[in-house]
């Protein structure tokens, strides 16, 4: 008999249901947590950088106008 019921929701309307004895849910959520904890401590296991966080680069600054240069023509 199943004391805890576990859902994972899946792409779109599918989900995987877990029914799981306490003890064997309370060892899933443990297993989840340490495997989130080392994704987070070792960022670059995952290939997830910073570079997502600084968005897109820059725009090259139009060149510096000088008053006493020509402009070409």
């Amino acid at each position: 008999m199943a004391d805890v019921s576990v859902r994972f929701q899946i792409a779109g309307d599918s989900e995987i249901v877990l029914n799981l004895a306490t003890p064997q849910a309370v060892r899933l959520v443990e297993a989840l947590m340490g495997k989130v904890a080392d994704a987070m401590a070792a960022p670059e296991r995952l290939a997830v950088g910073t570079s997502w966080q600084q968005g897109p680069p820059a725009a090259p600054a139009p060149p510096a106008f000088n008053p006493g240069q020509r402009l070409p023509q």
